[in-house]
């Protein structure tokens, strides 16, 4: 069914630490790819409606004196666009539809934050409805 309830453990598998909400969507079956589009292990995702977003979510403490940032990387179905909006602490910092059929590599510097503990929010939301599934290829945090 679309409310896959491997999904949260497929999440933990592709991106240990980061914990999944509202997810569902009509007939895209959310949970692991082999590879997609020329990346291998990818991740689906797919709003749970219309109005809820499918968001990812990860508490994490930057650390003190390095550098740190949040990586990342989507795409979209061919058949479909969605919306990406990256919060950190409730606050938007990034909202851009995702609709060129093709890997789309983000990086947000966490270092403003550094010694702090962050709220990580990365939401697919719809745009029509349908086919707004979120793929992404690899989410990583990166301190040097």
């Amino acid at each position: 069914s679309s409310t896959n309830k491997r999904f949260p453990a497929d999440v933990e598998k592709f991106a240990p630490r980061w914990k999944v909400k509202n997810w569902g969507g009509p007939g895209m079956k959310p949970g692991l790819r082999a590879e997609w589009m020329g990346r291998k292990s990818v991740l689906l995702t797919h709003p749970r409606s219309r109005k809820t977003p499918c968001i990812l979510s990860r508490k994490f403490k930057v650390p003190a004196g390095k550098k740190t940032a949040l990586e990342f990387a989507v795409t979209n179905h061919p058949k479909g666009d969605w919306k990406l909006v990256v919060r950190i602490n409730g606050q938007e910092e990034i909202s851009k539809s995702i609709g060129d059929s093709e890997w789309q590599e983000f990086r947000i510097d966490l270092t403003i934050h550094a010694g702090k503990t962050v709220t990580l929010e990365l939401e697919n939301r719809a745009t029509g409805w349908a086919f707004e599934a979120g793929y992404w290829s690899r989410i990583e945090l990166l301190s040097e």
